[in-house]
């Protein structure tokens, strides 16, 4: 199968290249980091190929051939087989420490977990396609409409698939992947999820890679449980709703009533927007699940360069694996961009020594940046393009504190986390200075995040935010670790307290496991059916005028584009589209320009049934579009008759 050899292509050419990173990564995480960067230089291959020709079984073909010949070639200069033996060989070795298999069935046990999850996180079941997780629920509807878009669509050069004729503005590589391997042969649905699965594995194993080289190999465990079931003091709510159930246990955890990491309604500690890692990224943000684990491989390589002293190869490497993130997740380059100046102010002293012209220490990181200014630069103002710029950065005190007193609001939102972290400035002065070094980088990126927003929503500041958290668990995972291994107090103190870091988030993240196995219907039988038709008997470009809904099948099934979808995604992307809605109403209201706008904005079709009737309060007038134009097709719904109307001179 042609997606099968994409797939073992893009993972020995991201592997081999992992073989030439200046850092010592073991076997296993050269793998972890290699399969992303194979898998987005992969993308880039067949989008790059898909401009020109189209996305077809060649593009596939195609990219997998030059990722097969690359990986060849770089196996061969730089002697991978036997440095791959001699790796080998090490972990067999560590197969025999103790420590080493306990730490290794943690890994295991969460990687199955965050496998199982993703790979529920949408599924079909009697005839029904089903989100089986909450935040699934919103933003895989996008991604679907994305991917369906290059599959079916012809979506090349690529537009925003709910606002048609605007050039696309969102990071698009991850949902390009899973187009390429649906065209290779793969159903829709595993397309989706299994570069999930790879990134998800991958993410874990560059998180403990990164603790291994910042903190030690023993916060490994420690610091991977903190980040993917990290939470704030949601865990108070969380015992209030048991309090006032009146349920045993085992029924109130069967059906929990509220997110704690994010809060609703009325509970004793609202305002906690940092939602669990797992719950609001790496499942719902695709574009987040491939950022983590390139973005902790160029923190490792920056880690690592700073560490030996001779930073020039891992910081060039660094640069080169950071020119991959535009398109993949841009605000992991964004994040980079705001940490890199304060870092290097504080490993100011690391690299200049005793030199006369300490100014030269900066030299450096010349090899980090400038390959980002020649060839990221680039990507990041095509992709920037459109969007109202003004709306990405603003002033607000406090990101969603809103006038709270902000400690208090971040010590809802971290926890006990909190404390810890303030403990760690000073424990580690002397332990660990260039981790202490990497720490407060990232503070510095975490309070420019609490003075400005980057984006039109201000919870998506939490896109830096996590990142912050990423980088500040290996000094807490250390202090932990150390207060363990003193034992007496100290170790019971860490018993006692660590539950509390992870119960809202544990909580959360439940919800989507048994006995709970959350599931909420994305579209039916009905929904699929259309789209189904839509795919069959319409043009790949056709545009369709339909409900904004968000779970429209006609966009996230069928790929087609429409002239207007969901308006939260296009407000959240900075996109201007108040006129085009203004139009709609017009057009669905049988304005007199009707005719004239329907031209503007190139539609071929218009759909009319209960949920245009609905959408946004237009007063739809169907006799007119029944009167001037044909029925292209009548679908019968349970809540009432959909009709489509062929309204445009290529609509077929």
């Amino acid at each position: 199968m042609l997606s099968v050899f994409f797939l073992l292509s893009a993972a020995s050419f991201g592997i081999s290249i992992a073989y030439l990173l200046p850092i010592a990564l073991r076997i296993e995480e050269r793998m972890f980091a290699g399969i992303p960067i194979g898998l987005a230089v992969g993308g880039l291959l067949g989008f790059v190929y898909s401009l020109y020709f189209g996305l077809s079984d060649g593009a596939v073909f195609a990219a997998s051939i030059v990722l097969t010949a690359a990986a060849a070639a770089v196996g061969w200069r730089a002697g991978i087989p036997e440095k791959v033996g001699a790796e080998a060989g090490d972990f067999r070795k560590r197969l025999h420490r103790r420590s080493f298999k306990l730490g290794l069935a943690a890994f295991i046990g969460i990687a199955a977990a965050l496998i199982a999850i993703m790979w529920r996180a949408l599924f079909e079941d009697g005839g029904m396609l089903y989100a089986g997780f909450g935040n699934v629920w919103g933003d895989w509807n996008q991604h679907l409409a994305q991917t369906t878009s290059f599959v079916y669509g012809d979506n090349f050069p690529p537009e925003q698939t709910a606002l048609a004729g605007q050039k696309i503005t969102y990071p698009l590589i991850t949902n390009f992947v899973s187009a390429m391997l649906a065209v290779g042969g793969i159903g829709l649905l595993a397309a989706m999820k299994i570069p999930g699965v790879l990134l998800i594995v991958s993410g874990l194993g560059m998180l403990t890679a990164f603790l291994r080289l910042t903190a030690g190999p023993k916060a490994m465990v420690a610091g991977a449980v903190l980040f993917y079931l990290f939470g704030g003091l949601g865990f108070v709510n969380l015992v209030d709703d048991f309090a006032n159930a009146g349920q045993s246990l085992g029924t109130f955890l069967g059906d929990l009533p509220h997110g704690y990491t994010i809060t609703s309604g009325d509970v004793p500690l609202p305002n906690i927007n940092f939602i669990n890692p797992i719950y609001a990224y790496l499942i719902p943000q695709r574009a987040f699940l491939f950022g983590l684990p390139l973005t902790l491989t160029i923190l490792s390589l920056l880690f690592a360069g700073l560490k030996s002293g001779r930073p020039r190869g891992p910081f060039l490497a660094a640069g080169l694996v950071a020119v991959l993130l535009p398109l993949v997740h841009t605000h992991s380059l964004v994040y980079l961009g705001l940490l890199t100046p304060g870092l290097a102010l504080l490993t100011w002293g690391r690299l200049a020594g005793r030199r006369k012209r300490r100014w030269r220490q900066l030299a450096p990181w010349l090899y980090f940046v400038v390959p980002i200014l020649i060839l990221a630069l680039p990507q990041v103002l095509w992709i920037a393009s459109g969007v109202r710029s003004y709306m990405f950065f603003r002033y607000q005190l406090g990101w969603t504190a809103h006038g709270e007193f902000l400690p208090w609001f971040w010590l809802k939102n971290a926890g006990l986390f909190l404390p810890l972290l303030l403990v760690t400035f000073w424990w580690l002065r002397k332990r660990n200075p260039l981790l202490l070094q990497f720490t407060g980088a990232a503070a510095i990126v975490w309070l420019i995040a609490n003075l400005y927003i980057f984006q039109p929503w201000d919870w998506d500041n939490t896109k830096l935010l996590v990142y912050w958290l990423v980088m500040s668990i290996p000094a807490v995972a250390a202090l932990l670790v150390w207060l363990f291994e003193k034992g007496g107090w100290a170790r019971t103190g860490v018993v006692a307290l660590f539950p509390f870091l992870i119960l809202a988030g544990v909580a959360d993240v439940s919800r989507t496991l048994p006995p709970n196995n959350y599931r909420a219907v994305m579209f039916d039988q009905v929904g699929q059916d259309i789209a189904a038709v839509v795919r069959e008997r319409s043009a790949p470009d056709s545009v369709w005028l339909t409900s904004q809904m968000i779970n429209n099948s006609i966009g996230s099934l069928a790929g087609r584009r429409l002239a207007l979808g969901y308006s939260g995604w296009l407000w959240s992307y900075g996109l201007d589209f108040k006129g085009r809605e203004a139009d709609v109403s017009r057009i669905y209201e049988a304005d007199p320009e009707t005719p004239a706008l329907l031209r503007k904005y190139g539609i071929d079709y218009v759909v009319i049934g209960p949920s245009e009737l609905s959408d946004k309060g237009y007063k739809v007038d169907e006799a007119y579009f029944a009167k001037r134009y044909p029925l292209w097709e009548r679908f019968d719904s349970p809540t009432g008759p959909i009709n489509v109307y062929r309204v445009g001179p290529s609509a077929g």
